[in-house]
């Protein structure tokens, strides 16, 4: 109630099931525009269109990256083609595939991939992607991979995972060295700085609350630098002039 602007924000979402796909999208797409096309192995073309009768009349944009896929797709393809709704951010994943599942008689299951879907425009993104109208990527360190708690890192020990932990203690600040996967005294020492600043226990190795805090503070600095967000609300707000 009262808002002026939005931000649709499908950043890391897989996508999901197809009607859901075209209930979002009839938010924003005009009732009878063209959502996206399903095409059969023979050739023949489903087109599907929206069913919105109440579309969203405010000015909206679109976040998407690598971990926008399938489902999502659909949405931001029918409203940055059919629409013209700008989407920002990264390259999305390229799912262009439609599955269909079915329950056997022994009671197992079977997905398999029964159709390609293409854009309003007829366009396939399967393993392509759809390109951003702005490209906006975010902070390196935004990239970095989940480190399990369950793991246990002290100094002597050398993993990939000690280099990506490296990663996230340099770029919050905490003076670990070089990130180059050994667990040193430097990386030790900023160990346990970062359980001090956590009000852990310190004992200089990572792993447990640690390493839950170490990733907890990374996506507060991540939400804090969200680049994508801060030009997604920029050209918002121009939209909204």
């Amino acid at each position: 109630q009262g808002m002026k602007g939005m931000v649709l924000d499908l950043r890391g979402n897989p996508g999901g099931i197809m009607q859901q796909a075209i209930d979002i999208a009839s938010l924003f797409v005009p009732e009878g525009e063209t959502l996206f096309q399903v095409e059969f192995r023979d050739g023949s073309k489903q087109v599907y269109k929206s069913e919105g009768t109440d579309t969203v009349d405010v000015p909206v944009v679109v976040l998407i990256d690598k971990g926008s896929a399938s489902a999502s797709e659909i949405v931001a393809a029918a409203v940055q083609e059919s629409v013209g709704i700008p989407v920002i951010g990264e390259k999305s994943f390229g799912k262009g595939t439609v599955q269909t599942a079915k329950t056997l008689d022994d009671g197992s299951n079977i997905k398999y991939t029964s159709a390609k879907w293409l854009t309003p425009d007829g366009n396939w993104i399967n393993e392509k992607g759809i390109e951003p109208d702005v490209q906006v990527s975010l902070p390196s360190y935004a990239q970095l991979t989940y480190i399990s708690p369950d793991e246990k890192y002290r100094e002597g020990s050398s993993a990939t995972e000690i280099n990506t932990a490296e990663q996230m203690l340099i770029a919050l600040g905490y003076d670990a060295g070089q990130a180059d996967g050994i667990f040193d005294q430097q990386t030790k020492t900023a160990v346990e700085q970062l359980q001090k600043d956590a009000d852990l226990e310190v004992t200089g190795v990572l792993s447990g609350d640690t390493t839950l805090a170490l990733m907890r503070k990374l996506s507060a600095k991540i939400a804090e630098n969200d680049t994508q967000l801060a030009k997604a609300n920029e050209i918002l707000q121009e939209q909204m002039k």
